[in-house]
């Protein structure tokens, strides 16, 4: 029996390179690690005749952060819309700025597939960052990048939802977790109304009508997920940032519409998020209700309750129940701490209904970029493949970390533990797996020296901008 294993990643987030000529926007900056991993495993597959299949489980493209420009100017600050277009040629156009910005990452894959024994190939599942891998000449792209064409064809898949075979369930995982990043169909991720075009949903949105734009100054913010949550450590550590966030993340609800008199609902039931929308859009405003959250408890817990009630009414943020009595503060940094939980167990509740449903002895997210196994009821395990970017998984930290992290991000935001899953099969043909931490022996690359000012100046530059 040939000896066959599967290797897991997710979430790499490849945007358009160029990390250390000024594109701050990049986050993945381990091509050299990658491709030293990639070979690695090419030379185990030789010495010991080993099949190999690798699966890159959603994320690999961070498409939000790749403008559909003909040139790419690393050090350009590109406008929101240059973002926004999700066509069939605009991600073309995007696809290729990866791949050239990636070269290192591009070149390794291509020297991994195998079409002889022993044969080793690769599959590419979308995640809610790269929807575009939906379209033929996106995939067609990839497939001329790493050769995977003529005879090669067989030797590169790209699911529709997911990889369900071999004992394996292996999905991204933005469907189940937080409501702004599912999408209507995921397996045909098009806007009903545009079908030429990519569906929005609020979660890219606010990355690229928001998110982008302050990540220049502060980006370490990308670490910490879901924007929810970051939102409300916001509240405990830095309000004025919190009610900014809050205003955007608002804004790329699909029920709030934007009128000449401010923000109105589409239902009756978003009324409350759209009269909170219009009562935070302003900076004036947002600097008297930052002062009034600092200084008056009972208007602090008021407006704490607003916003959980705004969040579930737009359709962003399931309310859970409250912890608080009536007329007792939520706790901000409780309620933060809270919708990361529900968000990694909303995954492994999920893992159960997959195994049940297919009988498979492995189930594998990614998505959360926590790296999580646990034991599955059916005698399998679910194993969360984690991300090869930087992120603040501060799990069991108390608050002076978390303030520390607002107050002194450099001290944390360069670590990065890349994380895979290895699937190996025994003499029954039934799957074992284990998630891996890829050591990094290398040093991180610097980016050129810039400006790092604080949350709230670079939101005040931002909105003036605009």
């Amino acid at each position: 029996m040939t000896r066959k294993a599967k290797f897991i990643i997710s979430d790499t987030h490849l945007g358009a390179g160029r990390y250390e000529a000024g594109n701050a926007l990049e986050d993945f900056i381990s091509d050299a690690d990658f491709a030293q991993w990639v070979s690695e495993l090419i030379a185990e597959s030789e010495r010991d005749g080993v099949e190999m299949e690798l699966i890159i489980n959603g994320d690999f493209l961070e498409m939000l952060q790749v403008p559909a420009v003909p040139d790419f100017d690393p050090t350009a600050e590109y406008p929101p819309d240059v973002y926004a277009p999700s066509d069939e040629a605009a991600c073309v156009q995007k696809v290729r700025h990866v791949i050239e910005g990636h070269p290192d990452v591009f070149t390794a894959m291509a020297d991994f597939i195998h079409e002889s024994s022993p044969r080793r190939y690769i599959t590419i599942n979308k995640g809610n960052h790269d929807p575009d891998v939906y379209w033929p000449g996106v995939q067609d792209a990839i497939r001329q990048a790493i050769g995977a064409t003529g005879d090669r064809t067989n030797l590169l898949d790209f699911p529709s939802v997911a990889v369900q075979r071999e004992g394996l369930y292996i999905e991204h995982g933005n469907q189940y977790a937080e409501r702004i990043n599912r999408y209507q169909n995921f397996a045909e991720p098009l806007d009903p109304e545009h079908p030429d075009q990519l569906e929005r949903v609020p979660g890219s949105r606010f990355v690229y009508e928001f998110f982008n734009s302050l990540e220049r100054q502060r980006p370490w913010i990308d670490g910490i997920s879901p924007l929810t949550a970051l939102v409300w450590y916001g509240f405990q550590f830095d309000p004025g940032f919190a009610l900014i966030a809050l205003a955007a993340l608002l804004r790329a609800a699909p029920g709030l519409i934007a009128g000449e008199l401010g923000f109105r609902a589409a239902t009756p039931a978003q009324e409350r998020a759209a009269a909170l929308l219009n009562e935070i859009a302003s900076s004036e405003r947002q600097a008297e209700i930052a002062r009034r959250l600092a200084e008056d408890p009972a208007f602090r817990a008021t407006f704490y309750r607003r916003v959980e009630a705004a969040l579930d009414e737009a359709g962003l943020e399931e309310r859970p129940p409250s912890r608080a009595a009536p007329g007792v503060e939520p706790d901000a940094f409780q309620v933060a701490q809270d919708i990361q939980r529900r968000y990694t167990e909303s995954l492994i509740a999920e893992a159960e209904r997959k195994a049940a449903a297919t009988g498979a002895l492995v189930v594998v997210f990614g998505h959360t970029h926590r790296p999580v196994v646990r034991q599955l009821s059916n005698g399998g395990v679910y194993i969360n493949s984690g991300t090869w970017v930087w992120r603040g998984d501060f799990a069991g930290a108390n608050r002076e970390l978390w303030r520390d992290l607002f107050e002194n991000p450099a001290k944390y935001s360069g670590y990065r533990e890349p994380t895979y899953v290895r699937v190996d099969y025994d003499e029954d043909e039934r799957p074992r797996a284990g998630l891996h931490i890829l050591s990094l022996p290398g040093t991180i690359p610097q980016p050129p020296a810039q400006e790092r000012i604080g949350c709230l100046e670079a939101l005040k530059r931002l909105f003036t901008r605009r």
